[in-house]
């Protein structure tokens, strides 16, 4: 069975297949398992549809391979270079793909694209927060969704505060933010990462920054413990900390109809969200150039 993806970013393990890192199943989903190695970090099996997550392993299908796997909390992993071995005897092949070279290029503000990204999330009627960038200007006060009703403040705050690199206007902000909405990663949470994933991309690509960005982003990595859950906290810190999310990058390089067709795919709410965040760094970066 092969695995498709990278290793993870974040992790230690050295390149020869005679190390092995001891990992364990921390939480089993219906499209998603979690480990966490000997120091609390997190790692992820999730579907190839998703692209490459920095802390993750992709496999095609996740849910044949996860009733294969019969994997329960609290089952050791043994982890190499090429391979996981779980406690069932299946071994999954492990092989790495190179990411693809990011390019400089123009940055896409066309507004027939922005246009037609806002159109495909308001018409996908999904995501918890997708109010706070579909909603008319003049109608914000009258949000439908309970969540876009209590970020809408802290985010118009966000905003501002990121333009005028002001950080301890950030930090009240994200207190409001982080952790609110549902799911097992909340949806501002989920926001939040494609932000910083399109901050990113937007000062390496397109040569565009905001001016709080990094201060955003050393927010995020020192957020208090209890902020919100672990496994939220692993996306918000690989954002923060520039690592890739291909799933967001092919957003951003063309907002063609199938990469955004495939980020709105991915969980019951979270790439919705997550293409929120995306047109809202988007507008903020706009906004900063005018």
């Amino acid at each position: 069975m092969d695995l498709f993806g990278t290793i993870p970013e974040e992790s230690t393990l050295a390149e020869e297949d005679r190390i092995i890192v001891n990992l364990r199943i921390s939480d089993v989903f219906s499209s998603a398992l979690y480990f966490e190695d000997t120091t609390g970090t997190i790692l992820l099996l999730h579907d190839s549809l998703y692209g490459q997550i920095p802390f993750g392993f992709a496999v095609e299908n996740i849910r044949w391979v996860l009733s294969l796997l019969c994997a329960k909390a609290g089952d050791p992993v043994l982890w190499t270079a090429q391979k996981l071995c779980f406690s069932n005897g299946i071994t999954i092949s492990l092989r790495q793909v190179p990411r693809p070279v990011q390019q400089k290029t123009e940055a896409n503000f066309k507004p027939s694209a922005l246009e037609w990204a806002l159109s495909q999330l308001k018409n996908s009627k999904m995501g918890a927060v997708s109010e706070l960038v579909t909603a008319p200007p003049d109608n914000t006060e009258c949000f439908e969704s309970l969540f876009a009703q209590a970020a809408r403040k802290p985010v118009t705050e966000l905003a501002k505060a990121l333009l005028n690199h002001d950080g301890a206007a950030i930090s009240f902000a994200l207190k409001r933010i982080v952790g609110l909405g549902p799911g097992l990663t909340p949806s501002m949470d989920d926001f939040l990462t494609g932000a910083m994933c399109t901050f990113h991309y937007a000062s390496f690509c397109w040569e565009r920054t905001l001016p709080g960005a990094e201060l955003l982003y050393d927010k995020i990595l020192h957020l208090p413990t209890d902020a919100t859950g672990k496994y939220s906290r692993a996306y918000l810190n690989a954002a923060a900390s520039g690592q890739r999310f291909s799933i967001v990058e092919r957003i951003l390089s063309d907002f063609s109809k199938e990469a955004t067709a495939a980020l709105l795919k991915v969980g019951g709410h979270s790439g919705a969200d997550m293409m929120t965040g995306v047109i809202w760094a988007i507008k903020c970066i706009k906004s900063h150039q005018q």
